[in-house]
This record gives C-alpha cells, structure tokens and sequence, in this order.
C-alpha cells in the first residue's frame, strides 16, 4: 500500500527532526478543549454565563478567540431571549436596529427582518398574556390521530377517537383528584 508506506516516511522524517529550541508554549494557551457538537456548540451561545461548566466557559473562550463576531452575535442573540423572558416588548425595536449593523451575521438579520414584517404579531404575543398553545396543541394531537388512522375508517371513527381520548383523560383526573387508585382501559 503507497498510502501507508507515504505516512510511515513521513512519521520517520518527524521523528528524527532536531528538537526545538527556545521558550516552551504555555500548556494552558494550548489546552485542549472538548468540541461539541454543533447543536449543543448553538445552545452554549445562548446559556446563561452563571450557568456554564469550566469545560462549557472553556470552549466558548477559545470560539470567541478564534471569532470574536461569535461573541457579539451571541451577545445580542442573549438579549433577545431577555427580551422574550421578560417580556419587554419596548426594547424589541431597539434589539430589531441593532441587528442590522454591519458587524451583526445575516441569519440575525434576516431573522430580525422576519419579526419587522409580523411586529403586531410579536409585539401581542409579548404583551398580552393570552396564548394560543393550547389551540395549538389541541390541532396537533388531531393531525396526529388522523395520521394514525390513514386510510382506515372515516370521519365517524376520527370521532370516536378523539371523543375517547378526552373521556379517558377526564375519567382519569377525576380518579386522580379522589385519590383513587382505579386502572381504566382505553379500548
């Protein structure tokens, strides 16, 4: 195999390369840190900093030292979950102009772009205390049971289905509510 025969050349000429000379680097500048995965790498931007492990705080200082517009689009991506947290609708326009600065990345952008087009919307949605998740919920527990039942029956038994489903759960809270420890079937 050259392939090998090439890595087994190379491996020799390193080996026998004279030894450095001068200051040794600082272990703790090349420390080795653990990369996450990228989906995990995505929610260590958004963490609360109090709440970062030594190897999480590790990691971020090494991205943001290789790539400090990290730091400052994580900074602002921070902000805006404050924003939701709290819900402080009045600093949603200021966070909304800030991401259109040059420095900002543009999934930031064109995220703040897509808020700016529905802003009554969001600005409800952070005002007001109602909510439509449980509309929401509901219609995707229906899309579900109907995915469950493709092809099979019709609107009769769809019926039955969710009828069911909400008489058992009705059942079982008044069971649990008396302490009862009765077992029912769903079929």
């Amino acid at each position: 195999m050259p392939s090998s025969c090439a890595w087994q050349a190379q491996a020799a000429s390193r080996s026998d390369d004279p030894p450095t000379t001068g200051p040794r680097p600082d272990p703790k500048e090349h420390m080795l840190v653990r990369r996450p995965p990228s989906h995990q790498a995505a929610w260590l931007l958004l963490k609360d900093a109090d709440n970062l492990t030594a190897e999480e705080q590790a990691f971020l200082d090494s991205l943001w030292n290789q790539c400090p517009k990290i730091r400052s689009s994580a900074e602002t991506a921070q902000q805006f979950t404050e924003i939701v947290r709290e819900r402080r609708v009045e600093r949603l326009e200021d966070w909304i102009l800030r991401t259109h600065q040059a420095d900002m990345p543009r999934e930031l952008r064109v995220f703040a772009d897509g808020l700016q087009q529905d802003f009554a919307a969001v600005k409800a949605a952070l005002s007001l205390e109602w909510s439509n998740g449980q509309v929401e919920g509901q219609v995707n527990r229906l899309r579900l049971i109907k995915r469950q039942m493709y092809g099979r029956g019709g609107f009769e038994l769809l019926r039955r289905r969710v009828l069911e489903h909400r008489l058992v759960s009705a059942i079982l809270s008044v069971g649990s509510q008396d302490n009862r420890k009765t077992q029912y079937c769903t079929r």
